[in-house]
């Protein structure tokens, strides 16, 4: 499987945090976003 498979597949990136704070050299999640990460990953668990 190379690159050009991998370009056809459909993705969503799905977590806590904000695309603009990631990959910074302070970057940070706050409390209240993990939290509703978690809500969001129970749910789809049942």
């Amino acid at each position: 499987m190379g690159p050009t498979l991998f370009a056809r597949i459909a993705r969503v990136a799905c977590g806590p945090g904000s695309m603009a704070q990631g990959q910074q050299a302070h970057e940070f999640v706050s409390q209240s976003l993990l939290d509703g990460c978690d809500t969001l990953l129970e749910r789809l668990l049942e």
